[in-house]
């Protein structure tokens, strides 16, 4: 079991490696610093170094520690092709990321990493943090509107408006109906 008893708050943050999961957790990663908590913030290699160019010299907080993984990505492969790096992430990352943790919590023994937060498809992270009992989060960097929508597709499709085999939406006939008899209302 991890213990932090000693220590101050560690976070390893890990988000999703394009720039709309980076960006926002990495602000929030920033906003937990000065409640002293420290953060080591994951990204892939090619990631990191983007990270580091778009800051233009400038330093990171020092309770912020950036470190890399490679996501497993082949040069020739399209790095648009969101379920190539998922599934490259989530197979090169998942087998790496226990050695970073334990090299990461070597160099600070007080303070061990007692919490890994994610966004959106690395939750796989939070089974590798809960086999080294560490504590997990789920960081959502898009709008409540946009996860209660990702959250409602079983529901959609069970009710016959998403098609399951295609994935678009289908008329349901009562819905018409009732637009129908609103419309009616209206000109009436």
């Amino acid at each position: 079991m991890n213990s932090n008893a000693m220590g101050i708050p560690h976070f390893l943050a890990i988000p999703f490696p394009i720039q709309g999961h980076i960006n926002p957790l990495l602000q929030f990663a920033q906003d937990l610093v000065p409640y002293g908590c420290k953060i080591t913030f994951l990204s892939s290699d090619e990631n990191l170094q983007k990270l580091k160019r778009a800051r233009h010299g400038k330093a990171m907080d020092s309770d912020i520690k950036l470190v890399s993984l490679p996501d497993g990505v082949d040069p020739e492969d399209d790095r648009k092709d969101q379920a190539t790096v998922i599934s490259t992430t989530i197979k090169t990352m998942r087998a790496m990321l226990p050695n970073l943790i334990q090299d990461v919590n070597a160099l600070d023994t007080h303070n061990k990493i007692s919490c890994i937060i994610v966004t959106k498809n690395m939750g796989w992270a939070l089974e590798v943090a809960h086999h080294l009992g560490i504590k997990g989060a789920l960081f959502w960097p898009a709008s409540a509107t946009s996860l209660a929508s990702f959250n409602s597709i079983q529901t959609l499709i069970h009710q016959g408006t998403i098609d399951s085999e295609t994935g678009k939406k289908q008329i349901n006939p009562s819905f018409i109906n009732l637009l129908i008899k609103f419309v009616k209302t209206l000109i009436i």
